[in-house]
C-alpha cells in the first residue's frame, strides 16, 4: 500500500497531516511494505508519516518506505505521553527526511537493518526516558543521525554495527546531546524475541529491494539474500542475493518473450560508453544497457501493436535500481510504478513500445534484459 500526500485540514489548518496515525488504546499492529510519501514539511501542510500517540503499544514497521517529509514519525505526542511503545523498525528506507526516525518520547524501541539516507537535520531522537537499541544500520549523507535533540530531557541508546557514511554531527549543547561522531552505548535494552541480522555492508542493496509497496512482498533472509512469498503458502524461497549474478524474478513469466520476436528493437534516453540499447534484447546476462548518469530509459519497440501485460526487469546486479515507472512508449501513459526490479505486471495495453524509466537508483543501473510479455 501507498499513502501518499495527506495533508492537514480544518480552519485554520490543524489537522491531520499523518500517513499512518495511531492513537488513544492502539495495540499489537504490524505495518509491512508499505510506501509513506509526502511532498515537505509542516509548513507545506504535512505532518508525520508514521505517528503513535496515547497508549499506543507493540507495534512493528518493516520493509517500509519512508519519503520526502519534515517528519519520519514519534511515538508520544508530547514529553509526558510517556505510555507507548515497544515498537520495532526493520528493513525500512527511510529518505530526505528531516527529522524523526523516529522521535521517541520515553518508548522503547529496536532499530535494526534500516536504510538511512539523506536525514536533513536529525534522524533517531530518543527523549525523556526513551530508549533505541540500534543495531547493524547504514546511515548516508545524514546529519545527526541518533542522540537527543531540541530537549534537555535526556533519552539512551545501545548501539552495535551500524555504519556513518559521510554523516555529520553538531556540537553538544544545552538542549542538544548528538551521539556522534564516535556513538557509545549508554544503556542496555533487553529484546524479547529472536532475530537474525543482516551484515551491515548489504543493508543499503537489502533494503532497496524489499522495502515499500510492488516489491513482491520480498524479504530479507538474514544472510544478506532475498526471500520471496510463494502462490502456495505463506512461507519464502531462497532468492538471489542483491550482490550475486544477474537477477532472477520471483515468479519467471510463461509464454513468448516478445523482446526476441523478429522486428522488434529497443531505444532509450541515453547510453554510457560500451553499452547498447540492443543488449536488453539479446537473450544474454552477460551483456547490459546503463544509461549515461543513474536515471534514464530504457524500451523495447516494435513495427506493429503489440499487446503486453507484464515485463521482467533483469539487472546485472539487483538492488541497484530505485523507483521506476513503466510507460506505455507510444502514449506516455504511466502502467506501473514501484521500487526495484524484476516481474511487474499491468492492465494488457496494445502499443508498439514499452518504456522502463529510472527515476532513482543508488549507483549505475546495469538492465541485462527487458522481457516483455503478452501475459
Amino acid at each position: 500500500m501507498t499513502v501518499q500526500n495527506v495533508k492537514k485540514s480544518g480552519s485554520p489548518t490543524s489537522n491531520g497531516g499523518d500517513a499512518i496515525g495511531m492513537e488513544t488504546d492502539v495495540h499489537n499492529v504490524w505495518v509491512d511494505h508499505a510506501t509513506l510519501i509526502a511532498s515537505g514539511g509542516e509548513d507545506a501542510g504535512y505532518d508525520g508519516l508514521f505517528d503513535m500517540k496515547d497508549n499506543t503499544n507493540y507495534v512493528t514497521l518493516s520493509y517500509s518506505i519512508l519519503r520526502n517529509s519534515g517528519r519520519g514519525g514519534l511515538v508520544g505526542s508530547s514529553d509526558s505521553d510517556l505510555a507507548n511503545g515497544p515498537i520495532t523498525f526493520h528493513h525500512n528506507w527511510y529518505e530526505n527526511i528531516d527529522s524523526r526516525t523516529p522521535l521517541l518520547r520515553g518508548a522503547t524501541a529496536h532499530i535494526y537493518n534500516n536504510y538511512y539516507h539523506s536525514l536533513n537535520e536529525s534522524g533517531i531522537n530518543p527523549r525523556a526516558g526513551g530508549k533505541a537499541k540500534v543495531d547493524n544500520n547504514y546511515f548516508q549523507d545524514s546529519k545527526d543521525v541518533l542522540g537527543t535533540f531540541y530537549t534537555d530531557l535526556p533519552g539512551y541508546w545501545q548501539v552495535s554495527g551500524n555504519t556513518f557514511d559521510n554523516v555529520t554531527w553538531s556540537a553538544v549543547g544545552d538542549e542538544n546531546n548528538p551521539a556522534g561522531p564516535n556513538p557509545v552505548s549508554n544503556t542496555t535494552v533487553s529484546i524479547p524475541y529472536s532475530y537474525t541480522l543482516d551484515g551491515t555492508s548489504c543493508v543499503p542493496a537489502i533494503v532497496k529491494a524489499t522495502a515499500g509497496a510492488n516489491t513482491g512482498l520480498k524479504t530479507s533472509t538474514g544472510n544478506c539474500a532475498t526471500t520471496t512469498p510463494t502462490s502456495s503458502s505463506p512461507s519464502t524461497s531462497p532468492s538471489s542475493s542483491p550482490s550475486a549474478s544477474p537477477s532472477t524474478s520471483p515468479s519467471q513469466p510463461t509464454g513468448t518473450n516478445l523482446s526476441l520476436a523478429s522486428g522488434a528493437g529497443a531505444d532509450g534516453s541515453s547510453k554510457a560508453s560500451g553499452t547498447s540499447y540492443g543488449n536488453v534484447k539479446d537473450g544474454s546476462l552477460t551483456t547490459y544497457w546503463s544509461p549515461s548518469g543513474t536515471t534514464g530509459d530504457i524500451s523495447i519497440k516494435w513495427g506493429s501493436a503489440t499487446t503486453v501485460s507484464r515485463i521482467n526487469l533483469r539487472e546485472v546486479t539487483s538492488g541497484v535500481i530505485g523507483a521506476y515507472q513503466v510507460l506505455n512508449g507510444a502514449t506516455g501513459a504511466v502502467l506501473a510504478s514501484g521500487t526495484g526490479s524484476g516481474v511487474i505486471s499491468f492492465s494488457a495495453t496494445s502499443t508498439t513500445k514499452i518504456t522502463f524509466r529510472i527515476t532513482s537508483a543508488s549507483g549505475t543501473p546495469k538492465v541485462a534484459e527487458l522481457e516483455t510479455y503478452a501475459a
